[in-house]
């Protein structure tokens, strides 16, 4: 896996940055021992900058939560 440097910008949260045209979709494969097998694909975009990293998640899931993690749905938190 190769991950692209780049510029700082801008984060939009819906990955409209010029930015995220540097580098493609890497899928991410569910883990075939898990309760959920719904089969729903998520993949990622990763860039780092001199400043920090990047990442850029896309998921067929609405909510990704770790088990461990409390699920904010209905208080307007959220959680990166």
């Amino acid at each position: 896996m190769e991950i692209k440097k780049t510029d700082d910008f801008d984060v939009t949260g819906d990955g409209s940055g010029e930015n995220w045209n540097q580098t493609d979709w890497i899928s991410l494969t569910q883990r075939s021992n898990q309760e959920n097998t719904d089969g729903l694909a998520t993949r990622v975009k990763i860039l780092y900058s001199d400043t920090g990293m990047y990442f850029l998640f896309h998921s067929e899931m609405m909510f990704l939560t770790p088990p461990s993690i409390p699920t904010f749905k209905n208080s307007g938190t959220r959680m990166l």
